[in-house]
């Protein structure tokens, strides 16, 4: 049996505080994309224009600090049918 899939999704955007991971803004979170595993990932997130060059941790601009993530995900398959609409 092969190993379960791991999909990698990395993204980011302004945070509300330089103390919290919490994003100010969901809506305008950017997403560079989904990767296959985390080298492709991180080298994406290392490209990606949207990244500010004093990454990794936070680039501060009179107190915005920006967090890009590369998070580990699972793909889990349902039954339940999906309405469309």
């Amino acid at each position: 049996m092969t190993d379960k899939q791991l999909l990698h999704l990395v993204f980011g955007g302004e945070l509300e505080s330089l103390e919290d991971t919490t994003f100010a803004d969901v809506q305008a979170l950017d997403l560079v994309g989904i990767f296959p595993d985390y080298d492709t990932a991180f080298n994406a997130w290392k490209g990606s224009p949207s990244v500010p060059s004093t990454m990794p941790g936070c680039a501060t601009s009179s107190s915005i600090c920006t967090a890009f993530l590369i998070q580990k995900t699972k793909i889990i398959l349902t039954t339940d049918v999906i309405p469309r609409f």
